[in-house]
């Protein structure tokens, strides 16, 4: 897998716009990658499932591990994380370690399915009671999301 090869896959997505930028969705990460590395392995671990969803992934080419991904999901945060949280962190998780190999990327790690939980989070934010906010608002903030 060269970086030429990473470079021609990457031309041939197919990016959604949020609010102006295209990301990838991780979907079509997945394809590219199956392309590339069609013996390649995505491996995925819970690593907490809780209240707060946490994956990590891990990418494997020729059996050499070559990117690591986190996601972290709250449990009930938006409507998708009401009921599929723990899939929802799996995803964002494969989404950035695909990312860290270069696959699906122009100008950010982030997928179309993080910027737009990002942006769910956002407007659930608005609907919750004070408490539930300030903790929506901490959490947010300490896995580096934008909150308005």
């Amino acid at each position: 897998m060269t970086y030429e090869e990473i470079k021609k896959i990457n031309a041939s997505l197919k990016p959604m716009d949020i609010k102006g930028k295209k990301y990838i969705p991780v979907n079509e990460r997945v394809k590219a990658f199956r392309m590339l590395v069609p013996d390649g392995t995505i491996e995925t671990e819970l690593l907490n499932s809780g209240d707060y969803i946490i994956f990590k992934a891990k990418i494997f080419v020729n059996g050499d591990l070559k990117a690591t991904g986190y996601a972290e999901e709250i449990r009930g945060s938006s409507s998708i994380n009401r009921t599929s949280a723990l899939e929802n962190a799996e995803t964002s998780a494969v989404g950035r370690a695909l990312g860290f190999l270069v696959i699906g990327i122009d100008t950010s790690i982030a997928s179309f399915e993080e910027v737009n939980n990002a942006q769910m989070f956002n407007e659930a934010n608005k609907l919750a009671t004070p408490s539930e906010k300030a903790g929506l608002i901490a959490s947010a903030r300490a896995r580096g999301i934008e909150v308005e």
